[in-house]
């Protein structure tokens, strides 16, 4: 999400000068940053609303709405729950292209469960 905030600085002067190429190029930025073509739309959609509602002109605004509306569909994207199963072992499957951080996650949950008292492979 840190490139994608620090890549909306390039693609600016476009929102000055070019409206709908600049919601083009960060919806491109969006899908390259990982996020799917429909949560880039859905976000794109709310961000838009919020621009032109408030006759947003700074970027800084934008960076916020644009941050906001990713994390209130992280935050209400379903069950948060681990599902821990009843007869052990419990195995998780962490998927991602490189450099996204599944290595930390995974050491982050490790240490999560032996504080909790359970037994780490």
């Amino acid at each position: 999400m840190q490139k994608l905030i620090k890549n909306l600085s390039y693609i600016w002067n476009k929102f000055k000068n070019e409206r709908k190429s600049f919601w083009d190029e960060l919806e491109e930025q969006m899908v390259i940053s990982d996020i799917s073509i429909n949560t880039a739309s859905r976000i794109l959609e709310e961000v838009k609303d919020y621009v032109y509602r408030e006759n947003i002109n700074n970027l800084e605004k934008v960076r916020f709405s644009l941050k906001q509306q990713i994390i209130e569909i992280l935050k209400s994207n379903g069950d948060s729950k681990l599902n821990i199963s009843s007869r052990p072992p419990t195995v998780f499957l962490i998927v991602g292209v490189n450099g996204v951080g599944k290595t930390t996650a995974i050491a982050k949950l490790a240490n999560m469960f032996k504080k909790n008292g359970k037994k780490v492979l």
